[in-house]
């Protein structure tokens, strides 16, 4: 029985500062030049001319010097400045927001809502130096579950590319044994706190050191992560790990920088929700956040984010950005039943989109502050996500974004089944050093279907078991039900304890048959049946 339970964030309404958060766009950029081989860091030019970007879109040019001025004579302080929005933000007052919208070059205000974000965890597990041999085979596993002796035996390790990691702080990282490999190779490009306004992120809450050492750390001579010989860029883009406001203006300019330094891939486990948001908003392009995943992946980097922790709580949907259409959303499986962990939030976005795309465990071995330690939660799921794609892009460089995106959904385990728990399921290494197995025969068939029955009957030839975690995976049928639409209405996992299962139709299919899918999957087997 495992000791740990990581709750969801939870949100609660909270302002630090005496004045409201605003984000003041304008209206253009007439008479500003540009120089893109002198801002930019040459792999940032690299990737656009890789996705045929133009080098002087506009959106990269500065925000003029004088808008930004006469926004600063008129309010209490500035934060952030974004090229990539046209705009700005800003501590004001209403009264100063009052003035502020009379200016004729400003296009909209946006209130920025700061809440307190508690990351609460329940009954953690103690810290150690040294693992136990159950712990130890989760640490392989977290890999392995990936097929990741294919990246290695193909000697994929992520090198050449360069990862930028979104968190609260980096403490330790600079010491702590996990990253001697990156340290002693200097794979840490380049660093910045956008809160305190300096280079330091070794500071502030552990989650940072944690989802850094799933991408690329080391414990002893067993790799954490699989990307542990990548580049990276770390970004302090939050307060504190328990009690913090968000900072979505922090993230925009996070990702702005990651640009400019030649990011490939983004992994980012904070999520946006609740006060600031209702479900309805979690569409792609509401909040400020999802606007910026949105430009950062027009710009051809890989945005990877955690779904969120909110499955077991009443929110219970996935949180910005993971709503956007271009992010690779990732949520969690328990890696003792190979299915959907209690807490990783649901798709799809609110305007339908099939999200989490991919899944990856929700439960991990980490480096914390000083030591290691089991985690829960998304947020660990999606940096083993980000250090499998930075492998699979080092396979084939001429990938663009788009095309390495459908090839990690492709390379998953479930594959062409998918729900909103699991997307497409875990991805797999071997699908990009070509040594993938062909998809097999039947595992499974369905009976005849009367018109009055009330269930699918499903057989399995094959003898049924489940071997020990870390051995072999438990055999899970999953299955959908989804209209013509590709909605999915209903989605469950069974393990069959016998070679009959009966599919129950549920209530919203037994009203008229013919108008649902049934989907299922099972052993690398898809069946999919038009109900009539």
């Amino acid at each position: 029985m495992r000791n740990l339970f990581f709750i969801a964030t939870i949100f609660i309404c909270y302002s630090a500062q005496a004045q409201p958060k605003y984000f003041v766009y304008f209206s253009d950029k007439y008479g500003v030049t540009f120089d893109p081989f002198s801002y930019f860091n040459e792999k940032a030019i690299e990737r656009r001319l890789r996705e045929n970007i133009s080098l002087y879109d506009i959106s990269d040019f500065p925000v003029r010097e004088d808008y930004i001025n006469s926004v600063k004579q008129i309010c209490d302080s500035t934060i952030h400045i974004s090229r990539w929005l046209n705009g700005m933000s800003i501590y004001a007052t209403e009264e100063q927001i009052g003035k502020i919208r009379q200016l004729n070059f400003v296009k909209e205000i946006e209130i920025i809502r700061s809440e307190k974000l508690i990351n609460a965890i329940g009954a953690e597990t103690n810290e150690t130096f040294t693992l136990t041999k159950s712990q130890i085979s989760l640490l392989k596993f977290q890999t392995l579950r990936h097929n990741a002796e294919a990246f290695r035996n193909a000697d994929l390790t992520g090198k050449g590319m360069r990862i930028a990691v979104f968190d609260v702080g980096f403490p330790n990282v600079d010491t702590h044994p996990a990253f001697e490999n990156m340290r002693k190779n200097n794979r840490i490009i380049a660093t910045y706190d956008f809160i305190g306004n300096d280079d330091d992120p070794y500071h502030g809450g552990s989650h940072g050191t944690s989802c850094l050492s799933c991408i690329g750390g080391m414990y002893d001579s067993i790799p954490m992560g699989m990307a542990i010989d990548a580049e990276y860029l770390l970004a302090k883009t939050e307060r504190n790990s328990t009690e913090f406001e968000n900072e979505e203006d922090a993230w925009l300019a996070a990702a702005e920088w990651a640009d400019k330094n030649g990011a490939d891939i983004i992994s980012s486990s904070l999520a946006y929700t609740k006060q600031r948001y209702d479900p309805a908003d979690m569409n792609g392009k509401t909040s400020l956040v999802s606007k910026a995943a949105k430009m950062a992946s027009d710009k051809g980097i890989l945005v990877i984010n955690a779904a969120g922790n909110e499955a077991d709580g009443k929110w219970e949907y996935l949180a910005t950005p993971a709503d956007v259409e271009e992010v690779l959303t990732v949520g969690g499986i328990d890696p003792y039943t190979d299915a959907h962990i209690n807490f990783s939030s649901f798709g799809p976005n609110a305007e339908g989109i099939m999200k989490p795309n991919v899944c990856s465990l929700g439960e991990a071995i980490t480096a914390d502050r000083n030591n290691y330690k089991n985690n829960f939660g998304t947020s660990f799921a999606t940096p083993l996500v980000a250090g499998f794609a930075a492998c699979a892009w080092q396979s084939n460089k001429k990938l663009t974004r788009t095309e390495l995106f459908t090839a990690i959904e492709r390379s998953a385990h479930l594959f062409p089944y998918y729900d909103y728990a699991h997307g497409y399921g875990i991805p797999q290494a071997n699908y990009f050093t070509k040594t993938e197995q062909v998809r097999i025969a039947p595992t499974f068939t369905i009976g005849e279907i009367a018109d009055d029955a009330s269930f699918i009957a499903v057989h399995f030839p094959l003898t049924m078991y489940s071997d020990s975690i870390f051995t072999h995976q438990p055999k899970n049928l999953y299955y959908h039900f989804a209209d013509a639409d590709g909605k999915i209405v209903f989605f469950s996992v069974i393990v069959p304890e016998s070679n009959d299962y009966s599919v129950v139709f549920p209530a919203i299919v037994m009203e008229n048959k013919k108008n649902y899918f049934f989907k299922a999957h099972f052993e690398r087997y898809t069946f999919t049946l038009h109900l009539k």
